[in-house]
């Protein structure tokens, strides 16, 4: 399991616990809603209270497994752009619905972003195997590039839960720039042996860390303080949406 989808929104305000509750409820019947025949996976929020605004995640938590991919999507390249422009939909869906049904103005709005999580990286990842493809680098530059291509899929297999899931795409990536770069013969293995240490080593993210427990379906921590609510969000609205 790993995060497909990261919708982040920041709130200039400071709602009720009533209201916390109603958008709780509502964040968790959209996402279900729209991600609903895109992702086979599940759907987490964490909302944080902190200083007078509220901060929102919104993650969609599935499998990325490349027998899927493929079977989907004819190859796990296009799998992945597929899974990152329904995530971008996802995003935008989530972003527009909350703005429109919540009444909360423009200026209340600190920062709204569009995360693509896993399938991101890895689009990421293949981009840069395509710029080496097309550079003319010596050996020595070019084991340079590696060693960086080595620390991105550790960094990735470390976001992925499963063992099945992250061989999956750390062999799907090491066939990609090993594919590329045949008479570089060792690459293959010193790709696998590194893929398979920090495999053995990894430990669970936590929410902390930038992670989500698998398990993990809501956190809603607020600030107890005497601040008051200085803004009503129009949960009228809100709870009509909720299914």
């Amino acid at each position: 399991m790993s995060k497909i989808a990261e919708t982040y929104i920041h709130l200039d305000l400071n709602p009720s616990l009533e209201d916390l509750s109603v958008l709780r409820e509502y964040l968790n019947s959209q996402a279900r809603e729209f991600s609903s025949g895109k992702f086979n996976s599940e759907v987490s929020i964490e909302i944080e209270f902190q200083s007078g605004s509220i901060k929102i995640n919104v993650y969609v938590i599935g499998l990325l497994l490349t027998i899927d991919l493929v079977s989907r999507y004819g190859s796990f390249r296009s799998g992945i752009d597929y899974i990152i422009e329904d995530s971008k939909l996802f995003s935008k869906n989530i972003l527009e619905e909350l703005i429109s049904d919540s009444d909360i103005p423009g200026d209340r709005i600190i920062r709204m972003e569009r995360r693509l999580g896993v399938p991101g990286q890895i689009h990421r990842l293949i981009e840069s195997f395509e710029r080496l493809k097309q550079s003319d680098l010596n050996k020595r530059e070019l084991n340079e590039k590696l060693q960086e291509i080595r620390n991105e899929i550790d960094t990735i297999s470390k976001q992925i839960d499963t063992e099945q899931e992250r061989n999956s795409i750390t062999t799907e990536l090491i066939n990609e720039i090993t594919g590329s770069f045949p008479k570089f013969t060792e690459m293959r293995s010193r790709l696998s042996n590194r893929t398979r240490d920090s495999s053995t080593t990894r430990s669970t993210p936590s929410s902390k860390e930038g992670g989500l427990l698998p398990h993990q379906e809501l956190a809603v921590l607020r600030r107890e303080d005497e601040i008051e609510p200085d803004f009503q969000i129009n949960t009228k609205k809100l709870r009509r949406k909720i299914r």
